[in-house]
């Protein structure tokens, strides 16, 4: 059965860097039956007086220290575990949680709505909202705990204190003004209205991955979320992911940069290109390279190893462009498959010793380092340039480990030199850059 993945263990950054410097006894501490000379400039042994040893502790210090080796990555363990988490709490617990609140804001809502047809509402009455209120709230410890920023929006304490005053000094009149705000107040939140504005969207990536502001900073910058919201028409690029995962919790997702399009059809990792579409869209995407356009799932499969394996996880990052005056005419449908994009594939494995044995056999096989070779800089950590043999011959990409995962991106019968050689970040490794696999605190864009 499918199970639930986890990805690259960060690497230490090792090594020690030496320093010498001059020792100089303190003079209190000479032993008064030990020769002293009192000139020191007679003395060949002793070190020149304008010497600063702090000068050579700094020319020492100023060694380099050493990098880890290529292909070794820290800290993308925990962003991986993180979004297996996500993936995996989408699958069993979101739409439970989605059900529950829409189960608790029926109940609530109705209350309030068969109270306002009683001529008098009771402090047992008020009880009873604020239980509902309360039972509500808990929608947010429990099941949506992920999405509990919302827990303050959908807050009506305040109204159950007015009520509370209000029908202690019986004034029924002013309870069923309050009943009324009541009602509205739960009409906002109502879960259509949340569902619509993306706070609980159907899709639990858009909602909690891609546009939940307090998500962890999981497939993508939020200097690009907010990019993306404050200049939505600009000719910036905007990422579209698609995910497959296999373990176990498994599936297919897509999961959108804000204003990137409607789609439909299923993701192009779990199809063939010229079989997911995407309709209607506000990004227009980049003209795309037919001839570059490959099966994301075969073209991995010389890398696969599921020896002592747990878990796999393919991501496509996509590439659009936002519609222009010349250009938006032309945005009808198109093939998600056929944009440009990087494909990813990660396996995690039992232990981070069982995944660096999977990659030695990877270079054992099927996988060689190509001439030139050329490790490249992914979000400010460097990859291990690969080259292997894929069903139309040699496949460039490039591979890390960090304990039990082990990822392999960006394969293509372009050589990783060849590929947008002016660019001062090429295409390929930018879209990487706009997901999990970089480290965007580091201020990859």
């Amino acid at each position: 059965m499918p199970q639930r993945r986890q990805l690259l263990a960060g690497a230490a950054i090792g090594g020690a860097v030496a320093t010498a410097g001059c020792f100089i006894p303190d003079p209190d501490e000479v032993d008064d039956d030990d020769p002293v000379d009192d000139d020191p400039v007679d003395d060949p042994t002793d070190d020149d007086p304008t010497d600063d040893p702090a000068d050579d502790d700094e020319e020492d210090d100023g060694e380099d220290e050493p990098e880890s080796p290529p292909g070794e990555l820290d800290g993308l363990s925990e962003r991986y575990a993180a979004i297996l988490d996500e993936l995996a709490w989408a699958e069993t617990s979101y739409e439970a949680g989605r059900s529950a609140y829409s189960n608790e804001h029926a109940a609530y809502r109705s209350l309030v709505e068969s109270l306002q047809d009683e001529d008098e509402v009771t402090a047992v009455d008020v009880n009873q909202l604020r239980s509902r209120n309360d039972d509500l709230q808990a929608v947010f410890d429990g099941p949506l705990a992920p999405f509990a920023h919302l827990q303050s929006a959908v807050q009506t304490a305040g109204f159950i204190s007015e009520l509370d005053d209000q029908v202690t000094i019986d004034d029924q009149q002013r309870v069923q003004d309050t009943l009324d705000r009541l009602r509205g107040k739960l009409a906002s939140v109502a879960p259509e209205n949340l569902e619509r504005t993306d706070d609980l969207s159907a899709d639990p990536l858009t909602s909690r991955i891609v546009t939940a502001t307090d998500a962890p900073a999981l497939l993508k910058s939020r200097s690009r979320v907010a990019a993306v919201r404050s200049e939505p028409t600009t000719a910036q690029p905007r990422p579209l992911f698609e995910l497959r995962y296999e373990g176990a919790v498994s599936g297919s997702r897509f999961a959108y940069s804000t204003d990137a399009a409607t789609a439909v059809g299923a993701p192009s990792i779990a199809g063939r290109p010229g079989e997911s579409v995407f309709a209607e869209p506000t990004m227009v995407p980049e003209e795309p390279d037919l001839s570059a356009a490959v099966d994301v799932e075969t073209v991995f499969e010389p890398v696969a190893n599921p020896v002592d394996r747990v878990q796999e996880v393919w991501l496509v990052v996509n590439e659009f462009l936002a519609a222009t005056a010349d250009r938006v005419t032309e945005a009808r449908r198109y093939d998600v498959g056929l944009l440009p994009g990087t494909p990813v594939y990660l396996q995690e494995y039992d232990t981070p010793a069982n995944a660096a044995d999977a990659v030695d056999v990877l270079f054992e096989g099927p996988v060689s380092e190509p001439e030139p070779v050329v490790n490249p800089d992914i979000g400010g950590e460097t990859w291990r340039g690969i080259v292997y043999d894929g069903e139309t011959g040699p496949l460039y990409a490039a591979l890390a480990q960090a304990g039990p995962v082990v990822a392999v991106v960006g394969p293509s019968r372009d050589p990783l030199e060849e590929r947008d050689p002016d660019a001062d970040t090429p295409g390929w490794i930018r879209r990487l850059e706009w997901s999990f696999l970089a480290d965007i605190s580091s201020g990859a864009d």
